[in-house]
């Protein structure tokens, strides 16, 4: 008989809401637990099967394996339901626990400097827009100082300023765009 998520080889299912993923895994892991875990995040559901504590297969989709540990792993506002192990659920992942969810997390912090650089964009867009020229053009510098090869940011560079400078891949300044400028007549 398989042993379940409490160990006592009977059948039980329990439900978690608001609690990382990440933490609840180490606990399994740490416990030794035989287990698999649903967890819900904004209408998805993944799979996540641990057999002794090892994290043995995830499900997600049509993904399998680590591809699908790793995105249930970057599940926010997660809701997790314990259930008990199939027997039949096969060996996949050889990476361990604590390697996936220091990938995880970089993987997060990935998307939230992606969110967080579309914000920018977003707010000198709308600053360009109310004609706030200044405004925008700080905001674009900063994106593009950090993003050089950013295409969204040099376009609006270039509608904002007239021209994209030619001799480096940063925003002139104005005095130097006076000398440019003053060089072509």
């Amino acid at each position: 008989m398989n042993p379940d998520a409490t160990g006592s080889g009977k059948h039980s299912t329990s439900l978690l809401h608001d609690f990382s993923v990440g933490h609840f895994m180490q606990c399994v892991e740490m416990e030794e637990k035989t287990c698999t875990i649903q967890v819900t995040s904004e209408g998805e559901s993944g799979v996540l099967h641990f057999r002794n504590g090892d994290l043995i297969h995830a499900e997600f989709g049509e993904i399998s394996g680590e591809e699908a540990a790793l995105e249930i792993l970057t599940w926010e506002d997660t809701q997790i339901e314990v259930d008990t192990l199939d027997a039949s659920c096969e060996a996949e992942i050889c990476a361990s626990l604590g390697a996936l969810l220091l990938e995880a997390h970089r993987l997060k912090d990935e998307n939230a400097s992606k969110y967080a650089w579309r914000k920018i964009l977003d707010d000198a867009i709308m600053f360009a827009e109310r004609q706030l020229v200044k405004d925008a053009l700080l905001l674009i510098k900063k994106l593009l100082k950090a993003h050089p090869e950013h295409p969204t940011g040099w376009v609006w560079y270039s509608r904002l300023v007239g021209d994209i400078p030619k001799s480096s891949n940063m925003p002139c300044t104005s005095t130097q765009k006076t000398k440019r400028s003053a060089k072509r007549f």
